[in-house]
């Protein structure tokens, strides 16, 4: 009858009319086969003769039909599951670094990924930190014109570095500054608290701003009358404090108040430079042989290789610097950040004695 052969045996596996055997990719679970099938996706068959597809194993996948053999899952995707015609892409905040990955892997604290498939976490660039796992991105410090981290890779706020300074302007209202800022308080007649959380502040009478003014101290407080002033401008300090100059010793004049080298471990004495070294800023790290630690403080790039002299003689159209490989803005004249630049704004005066426009230093 029809699919026998006599002069074949009957068994699983071939094709009853010539007793061929089923070919690699395909099988034949039945005896008296006129033709064999092939494997669907998700499975192989890698053998002739074959009586079963053999399923794709967690990790694999074959996404044709009649496959000899199922593929790794490549980096950034994945498949969990036996039988997977087609690997599955990581998640946003996820990544598969090698092949055959069975399940992605979240990023951990302090790194970010924002695209799918992906096989690498991006550590958080300075000035922005993460402290959750499985982040599709980081978090920004505050203030980016005057905050900051040292490092990348930040895990917490606590890592962000820049100043700051509460007012109060009423017992009931406490104002938080991170920056310039020059405040009205021609109608206040009560005493007005100034408190320097972070960094040294200047509080300085517009009217006489270089030669009437208070510094506050980090820590520090000191009470204003505002019946005296018609303004305030508060400005906090940022050469030396939160950056360094390293056209002045590598940093000899740093007087910065952070405590933790670029690492992040506890310093057990102050970041300084005061012998000029070449490192800038540095300390001893608790719990170790001495051994100078870099602090991990910037440099105050807007002063230092934008410049010519004071600045005085300065004829270019330079606007940035590169540090490192990190191309970096040089400060304008007519930017009051992060010096405060009252005297040199661009002037039919300033321009026709020092030539400056909107050039940079």
């Amino acid at each position: 009858s029809s699919g026998i052969n006599a002069e074949c045996p009957l068994r699983p596996g071939t094709n009853q009319t010539s007793c061929s055997s089923c070919s690699a990719g395909s099988f034949s679970d039945k005896t008296g086969a006129l033709s064999c099938d092939k494997c669907k996706p998700g499975s192989s068959a890698g053998k002739k003769g074959s009586i079963k597809c053999d399923a794709c194993s967690p990790g694999s996948f074959a996404d044709n039909i009649g496959s000899l053999s199922c593929s790794k899952c490549s980096a950034g995707s994945f498949s969990s599951k036996p039988g997977t015609a087609v690997c599955s892409l990581c998640s946003s905040g996820s990544v598969a670094p090698g092949t055959g990955s069975t399940h992605c892997a979240a990023c951990n604290s302090g790194s970010y990924q924002d695209k799918k498939g992906q096989k690498k976490c991006n550590l958080c660039a300075k000035g922005t930190y993460q402290h959750d796992k499985g982040s599709s991105s980081c978090t920004a410090c505050r203030d980016k014109n005057t905050y900051t981290t040292y490092h990348t890779g930040a895990t917490s706020s606590d890592d962000c570095h820049g100043p700051l300074i509460r007012y109060a302007l009423r017992s009931d209202s406490v104002h938080e500054l991170t920056d310039v800022k020059t405040i009205d308080v021609s109608k206040h007649e009560s005493e007005i608290e100034f408190h320097a959380v972070s960094g040294d502040w200047f509080i300085r009478i517009p009217e006489h701003h270089y030669t009437d003014y208070h510094i506050v101290k980090q820590g520090k407080k000191i009470y204003l009358n505002g019946v005296e002033h018609k303004s305030l401008h508060i400005e906090p300090l940022i050469t030396n404090m939160f950056c360094y100059k390293d056209t002045e010793g590598h940093g000899q004049r740093f007087s910065g108040y952070q405590t933790k080298d670029y690492l992040g471990r506890q310093c057990r004495t102050q970041c300084r430079n005061y012998d000029g070294e070449d490192i800038g800023p540095h300390c001893e790290v608790a719990g170790h042989a001495y051994l100078p630690s870099p602090c991990g403080i910037p440099k105050c790039v807007w002063d230092v290789k934008c410049s010519a002299g004071l600045g005085v003689e300065y004829r270019g159209n330079v606007n940035s610097l590169t540090e490192a490989g990190v191309k970096i803005a040089c400060q304008s004249w007519n930017s009051n950040y992060p010096h405060h630049h009252s005297d040199f704004h661009p002037t039919s005066k300033n321009k026709e004695i020092y030539g400056l426009g909107k050039h940079n230093y």
